[in-house]
């Protein structure tokens, strides 16, 4: 009777929750450091709860408030030309590429199949006209970008950082988060290196998929983009340009540098900050001066949009010895380099 009944109680189970329920709690594989032959004393100090949980970009910081992604997502590998996987069974630790230890995975990826990632988040609160930007620090190579189901942008390059704006696509609360990676390494176009396999050679181990910090940053409707620096130390002088997502008819820029000076202008104009006397950087004495950079509003005078950034003033420049020769100058100054 007890057999008969614990069997009837399975199928009721099996009935509600799914079968593919049963699967998955059947196969997750717990995460777990692999074994390598180069494992630092920083290894066992990894918190798979918050890896690398610093702000991500110290070159633009807004002080509103961000949430960090990393940590255990779910992952799944098909076939190239598959369709978004229903099962993601496995964990691997982002950011650090499947083919690390420190994923817990230490498998390759190879160019007939793509990686697939799986992140369950809660939306904030998003304050009137307030935008969600997805950053993603790095992903190797290719990456498309899904949220509830919808896509949402897709980037290539390994080595650049992009983000998205998933506003539209979110839901109140639990959002689901999907990202797609191919990754062809030496079969593709990208920058093949010593990673290319030779007989009797050995090579280097290729990085794929998510490989820098993942992140959720709320912005004003209006918002500083991006940031070109341009110091000019022979004039004294900061050259700044100051790029805009949004309607900006109503937006003056305010630049100020930590040595006392400012500027007000429009976005995308040359905006000049005077740095006389200034304290110049060097290898030997690497000083930065603190930047900071706000939108203001024209009728009232509102901050819409504030970042704190930084800046070296420096010149590096060619010019011939009294030899003749080609050389390279720091700050107007021949500065031996060693390198190839």
């Amino acid at each position: 009777m007890r057999i008969y009944s614990g069997l009837y109680l399975f199928i009721v189970i099996l009935f509600l929750i799914g079968p593919e329920r049963i699967l998955f709690a059947q196969n997750k594989i717990p995460w777990k450091v692999q074994k390598t032959a180069l494992q630092t004393k920083w290894t066992k100090k990894v918190n798979i709860d918050h890896p690398l949980p610093e702000y991500p970009r110290p070159q633009m910081v807004r002080q509103s408030k961000w949430q960090n992604l990393n940590g255990l997502w779910k992952y799944s590998i098909t076939p190239k030309d598959s369709s978004i996987p229903t099962h993601f069974v496995n964990q691997i630790l982002v950011p650090y590429p499947i083919e690390s230890a420190l994923s817990g995975v230490k498998k390759p990826l190879h160019p007939n199949e793509c990686l697939w990632y799986y992140k369950m988040f809660k939306s904030p609160l998003m304050k009137f006209n307030e935008r969600l930007l997805l950053h993603f620090g790095a992903v190797d190579w290719q990456a498309t970008v899904y949220i509830n189901g919808k896509e949402v942008g897709s980037h290539t390059g390994g080595y650049t950082s992009f983000n998205l704006d998933v506003t539209g696509a979110l839901n109140d609360g639990d959002n689901n988060l999907v990202v797609k990676v191919y990754d062809p390494t030496d079969q593709g176009v990208g920058p093949h290196g010593k990673q290319v396999l030779s007989p009797g050679n050995i090579y280097y181990t290729a990085s794929s998929g998510i490989w820098q910090t993942v992140w959720l940053e709320k912005v004003p409707a209006c918002y500083i983009s991006h940031l070109k620096i341009t110091p000019d130390i022979d004039k004294g002088e900061l050259h700044l340009t100051v790029e805009l997502e949004g309607n900006n008819d109503q937006i003056n820029v305010l630049a100020c540098a930590s040595n006392g000076r400012s500027v007000t202008g429009r976005a995308g104009d040359d905006l000049t900050i005077k740095i006389p006397n200034a304290h110049l950087w060097s290898p030997d004495d690497p000083f930065l001066y603190g930047l900071s950079v706000k939108l203001i509003n024209k009728s009232n005078g509102s901050v819409k949009d504030n970042i704190n950034s930084y800046f070296g003033m420096r010149k590096i420049s060619i010019h011939q010895d009294d030899k003749g020769f080609n050389r390279i100058f720091l700050n107007n100054k021949y500065t031996y380099n060693l390198g190839n």
